[in-house]
């Protein structure tokens, strides 16, 4: 939950099956870009079919 002092916060999603496995590989490469630019971005792995929409409830 955002908290007063951060009314706006980013939380990113990754699906390391996506594109037949190949967002595995790339999301070292994709956790640094973001943190270069959205310093404090919190992100999350899904590890099964349909876990996004609980990981995004969580956010």
């Amino acid at each position: 939950m955002p908290t007063l002092g951060n009314p706006r916060r980013t939380f990113v999603i990754f699906n390391p099956a996506s594109g037949r496995g190949v967002g595995a590989k790339r999301i070292d490469l994709y956790l640094n870009l973001l943190s270069e630019r959205l310093p404090g971005f919190e992100h999350a792995e899904t590890s099964r079919p349909g876990e996004e929409g609980a990981l995004a409830a969580q956010a």
